[in-house]
């Protein structure tokens, strides 16, 4: 499954909003150049994409820690491993990169996303006053 993902192409970007908007009809498009900003992972099915990730890296005095931003997967193909798929492969490139920690935020209710980062070791750290639950753990 992983040789499905591939990095972002501009052409992609309107199929990535889409699915964004679907998967988070409440949150706010996100800015112009945000995804190229944020190295974007995707799954095609022509002619759209059914599954993004997207990650941005800091440094920290340790190395560089990985951020995750987002995993979305068309509601037609979710529970078929692709969510896990995207965060893997993310999370593989980052620690290629050099980051040795990783941080993942998520509404409470998102279950299919805890088992994903407690399948990896990340743990649930701490909840937000929004609710937003925190996940940290090491790559």
């Amino acid at each position: 499954m992983v040789s499905l993902i591939r990095w972002m192409t501009p052409q992609d970007e309107v199929w990535v909003r889409g699915l964004h908007r679907r998967c988070h009809p409440d949150a706010p498009p996100r800015p112009d150049h945000f995804y190229q900003c944020h190295p974007t992972l995707v799954i095609p099915l022509a002619p759209s994409v059914i599954g993004f990730t997207c990650f941005t890296l800091s440094p920290t005095t340790k190395g560089y820690v990985a951020y995750g931003v987002d995993v979305c997967v068309d509601a037609e193909h979710r529970g078929k491993g692709y969510g896990r798929a995207l965060h893997a492969e993310r999370s593989r490139i980052a620690k290629s990169l050099g980051a040795i920690d990783f941080v993942g935020l998520t509404t409470p209710d998102n279950e299919p996303m805890a088992r994903i980062f407690a399948a990896c070791g990340i743990e649930l750290r701490e909840r937000l006053p929004d609710g937003q639950a925190v996940y940290i753990g090491s790559l």
